[in-house]
């Protein structure tokens, strides 16, 4: 299992690679494998493009919203939100929530409001696949 997540990694470097032109001289080509391998590290390549690309023009702005950030406020910034915000603030930004329920819910939900038809259908088949297989080592390594 160690080894999967490894691999599952290290297919997210190079499709953040891709994202960034980075692997052919072709930007079609690049697009056409990484939205392929977006497929089995759950991150569809139309919205990551566009949101990693928000993020590489405003890093470290925080006048601007942004979700890849794990501190997009300041203390002063928090300090004035009402208290019910600041438990949200919380919930989404908080330590334990950075590695459990916001990824979870970013790669497996939100982004398939980003991502198009397409980017979608290759993402069921595989999660069709997994799960038509019934292997529970197959299942538990793509939980990974």
């Amino acid at each position: 299992l160690i080894i999967a997540g490894l691999t599952r990694t290290r297919v997210f470097v190079v499709f953040h690679d891709m994202a960034h032109h980075n692997y052919f001289s072709s930007k079609q080509a690049n697009a056409t494998i990484a939205t392929l391998l977006g497929t089995f590290c759950y991150t569809p390549y139309t919205g990551w493009k566009k949101g990693h690309d928000y993020h590489h023009r405003h890093s470290n702005n925080t006048d601007r919203k942004q979700y890849a950030q794990t501190a997009p406020l300041t203390v002063q910034q928090y300090s004035e939100l009402p208290k019910w915000q600041q438990l949200m603030y919380r919930c989404i930004y908080g330590h334990w929530s950075l590695l459990t329920t916001t990824p979870t819910f970013y790669f497996m939900v939100f982004q398939r409001f980003l991502s198009t038809w397409y980017e979608n259908a290759l993402t069921c088949l595989w999660w069709g696949f997994i799960l038509s297989r019934m292997d529970a080592w197959l299942i538990a390594v793509d939980l990974i």
